[in-house]
């Protein structure tokens, strides 16, 4: 009667095994169970690598690739990438760059959406989408500077230790990270900063022509079908794993039962 009734015990856990399978080894780059993804590749032109928070595996970056906080991403020569994110942001990572999402926040409710990144080489270009006014801010650290945008579009470099910022519209900012207790330096739209090792964050200067050559070349390409579909994607699996949850806490009080009338046979 014992044997019959474990067995019986466990036909709900070899069913969850079988519709939901469990999380594969951190080592195989799967997401966790109850990590979520805050965006997605949209355009890529060239080769791109992830390295997951979760994962030692460095993966190959396509269109459709999820991106999630702590990633990560590296580009190789000649290479063009687009990361789409939940509240319409967007940044493009250019050749030769080596970026790191610090930290992503997009919360309707508390009105607020910021993201900070680490520009460890390379460039990038990103476009904050300004939904909540002050309460929304793109930023990126660099090796000698926090430079950031509270409404639009700003471009960043770094180059040997030194750090080119170009607010494209909107206004941004610039501040010394070695020297404590720094000033913040606003950037006005049509205005750039170069600031590097053992200088003084100097006062910002229009865009010169070089630059804006620059920026040009670092586009943010956007595929609004690609992200509707994507979503749309993430919204079923969202389900699949609520669905997953329900069963899974069905089968504890199962077992919970079969404990309780094994206690009461003994």
């Amino acid at each position: 009667m014992i044997h019959l009734r474990r067995y019986l015990f466990s036909i709900p856990f070899l069913l969850i095994l079988l519709l939901f399978p469990f999380p594969k080894d951190a080592m195989s780059g799967e997401a966790p169970y109850d990590v979520e993804n805050i965006g997605w590749v949209t355009n890529l032109s060239g080769e791109a690598y992830i390295v997951r928070s979760w994962s030692e595996m460095r993966e190959g970056v396509k269109v459709g690739t999820s991106v999630y906080i702590n990633d990560s991403i590296t580009t190789t020569d000649l290479t063009e990438l687009t990361i789409e994110f939940d509240d319409d942001s967007a940044v493009a990572v250019g050749s030769n760059t080596h970026l790191i999402i610090n930290e992503y926040v997009y919360d309707v409710e508390s009105k607020e959406n910021r993201s900070l990144f680490n520009l460890l080489k390379g460039s990038v270009r990103g476009y904050l989408n300004d939904l909540f006014g002050s309460r929304s801010q793109m930023s990126f650290k660099t090796t000698t500077s926090l430079v950031g945008v509270k409404g639009s579009d700003i471009s960043v470099w770094v180059e040997d230790d030194e750090s080119i910022v170009a607010v494209n519209e909107g206004h941004g900012f610039i501040r010394d990270i070695i020297k404590k207790d720094s000033p913040e330096i606003k950037i006005q739209g049509g205005y750039m900063v170069i600031f590097g090792p053992g200088k003084k964050v100097g006062r910002p200067v229009k865009i010169s022509k070089k630059i804006q050559e620059r920026i040009l070349k670092l586009k943010i390409k956007r595929y609004a079908r690609l992200i509707k579909k994507l979503k749309k994607k993430r919204i079923k699996h969202l389900l699949k794993k609520k669905k997953k949850k329900e069963f899974i806490k069905k089968y504890k009080e199962i077992k919970k039962k079969m404990q309780k009338k094994r206690k009461r046979v003994k």
